[in-house]
C-alpha cells in the first residue's frame, strides 16, 4: 500500500516546486521535486519568450498583449462597513447556574465583489467558417470562440482583441446574519463546571471575494449569485458542551492517593452540515466567465440513502440549454454534519510542596466517528456527488509536566 500527499508552489514563473511525502509498509519517505529552467533561481527567465518581463517599462513604444486580463475600480468606491445589534436576558438559578438568551445579528453594507465588464455575448444559430474565429462551419458560440464574441472586439474587431477578461470592483453587495443564542453556565463548584451553548442562525450574502476575478456567474444580475453565505459562514445549528470535573479530596490518605487529584475535561460539539453550490464543470452560458451551475430537475437533489459513495444524487441535475443559466441557486445543498467528542484526563502527583509531576491522557474525537466532508460537487466530474475524505480519525496523545 502507498500513501501520497503533496503539496505545490506555482507562480508566474517557469518553474514548479512540489514537497510531497509517502508512505508505503515499511517505509515511511518522502523529498522535494524541483522542476526549473536552464536558468534555476539565479535567472528564472532563461529561454522564456521575450526575456524577463520585470519590471514593466510603460512608455510609447510598449506592446499591450493580446486578450491582456485588466483589473479596474470605481474612482469613488464605497468602503465596506458592517452594523451589529443584540439583545441578551440572563437569569441566574440557584448559587451556580446561569442561564442566557441572545439575538445576534448584523448586516453589511458595500460589500466587495467583481464583475466582468468584457464577457462573452451568446451568439445562437449556427456560423459559417470565418465568422467570430471559427475554423469550420458549426455553433456560432463555443467554448473555444470566447475570445472573438467578447463585447469590445464584436464593438470594434480592431481593438477589441487586445482586451480580454477586465474585471471591476462592485461595491453594491450586501450580507445579514441573524442568531439566536441560547447558554447554559455552572460555575466551578460541587467539583465541576460547565459551558453548553446552542446556535440557532441563518446568514445570507451576495457574492463576495478579497481579490477580482468576475464574482458574479452573469455579469447583468447580481441577485442569481445571492444565497447562503460560503466558507462555513452559514451554520443553521451549532451545539457546543464543555466540562471539566475534579475528583474530591478524601478523608482516607490511601483513597487519596488512588482517587485524589484526577481531573476529567470533556468537549462535545456538533453541528449540521455548511452549504455549498452545485456546479457544472461545463461553460454553458458560454460567456468565459465561469461558475456554472445546473438545472435542478428533482424535488430532493440528495440520493435516498446518503453515504460516502452517493449523496448527492447526479439524476436529480441536467446542464442547461447552451446560452443560458441553471436554476440552481448558491450554496443549496449541504454536506453532512459533524459531531465529535473529545475526552482529557489528568492528575498531578505532588512530591513536595514546590514539586510536584503531572501526567495528562488526550483523546480527540474518542468515538472514531468518521466525519464526511463535503462531496465532490462539480456534474462534469465521474465521482459527482461522492465523498473521498473526511475530518480525522481518532488521535491521542500522553504527556508528562514536572513543575518545581
Amino acid at each position: 500500500m502507498t500513501i501520497r500527499a503533496s503539496w505545490g508552489m506555482f507562480y508566474d514563473l517557469p518553474y514548479t516546486i512540489e514537497y510531497y511525502a509517502y508512505a508505503t509498509s515499511p517505509p515511511w519517505g518522502g523529498g522535494i521535486t524541483i522542476t526549473s529552467p536552464p536558468g534555476g533561481f539565479s535567472n528564472p527567465y532563461l529561454g522564456y519568450p521575450g526575456g524577463n518581463p520585470f519590471p514593466l517599462n510603460l512608455n510609447s513604444s510598449f506592446v499591450f498583449p493580446t486578450s491582456g486580463t485588466y483589473l479596474t475600480a470605481p474612482l469613488n468606491i464605497h468602503p465596506t462597513y458592517m452594523e451589529q445589534w443584540n439583545l441578551t436576558i440572563q437569569k441566574q438559578i440557584g448559587t451556580n447556574w446561569l442561564v442566557s438568551a441572545s439575538y445576534l445579528g448584523n448586516d453589511t453594507v458595500h460589500l466587495w465583489s467583481s464583475v466582468a465588464l468584457d464577457p462573452a455575448t451568446y451568439i445562437p444559430g449556427n456560423c459559417v467558417a470565418g465568422q467570430y474565429g471559427l475554423t469550420a462551419p458549426g455553433a456560432c458560440s463555443t467554448t473555444a470562440n470566447v475570445a472573438a464574441r467578447r463585447i469590445l472586439t464584436l464593438a470594434n474587431p480592431t481593438q477589441g482583441p487586445f482586451y480580454g477578461s477586465i474585471s471591476q470592483i462592485d461595491d453594491g453587495g450586501t450580507a445579514g446574519y441573524n442568531g439566536l443564542l441560547l447558554s447554559v453556565n455552572h460555575r466551578l463548584s460541587n467539583h465541576f463546571t460547565l459551558l453548553g451553548n446552542y446556535t440557532w442562525a441563518h446568514c445570507i450574502a451576495d457574492p463576495y471575494s478579497q481579490y477580482l476575478g468576475g464574482s458574479y456567474s452573469d455579469p447583468y444580475d447580481r441577485r442569481l449569485d445571492r444565497g447562503n453565505c460560503v466558507g462555513g459562514s452559514d451554520v443553521r445549528h451549532n451545539v457546543n458542551i464543555s466540562v471539566v470535573a475534579e475528583s474530591p479530596r478524601y478523608s482516607q490518605r490511601f483513597v487519596q492517593m488512588i482517587a485524589g487529584n484526577w481531573k476529567l475535561s470533556g468537549i462535545v460539539s456538533y453541528r449540521v452540515g455548511a452549504p455549498f453550490s452545485v456546479t457544472t464543470g461545463i461553460s454553458e452560458n458560454l460567456t468565459g466567465v465561469g461558475g456554472d451551475r445546473p438545472n435542478q430537475v428533482l424535488a430532493n437533489p440528495y440520493c435516498a440513502t446518503k453515504s460516502a459513495s452517493c449523496w448527492i444524487n447526479p439524476a436529480a441535475f441536467a446542464y442547461p440549454a447552451a446560452g443560458t443559466f441553471g436554476n440552481v441557486g448558491v450554496d443549496t445543498v449541504y454536506g453532512p454534519g459533524y459531531f465529535d467528542v473529545d475526552l482529557g484526563l489528568s492528575r498531578a502527583f505532588v512530591i513536595r510542596e514546590r514539586n510536584k509531576i503531572e501526567i495528562r491522557a488526550e483523546a480527540f474525537n474518542i468515538q472514531n466517528r468518521v466525519n464526511l466532508m463535503a462531496p465532490n460537487a462539480t456534474l462534469s466530474s465521474a465521482t459527482f456527488g461522492q465523498i473521498t475524505s473526511d475530518v480525522q480519525p481518532r488521535i491521542m496523545q500522553f504527556a508528562a509536566k514536572y513543575t518545581f
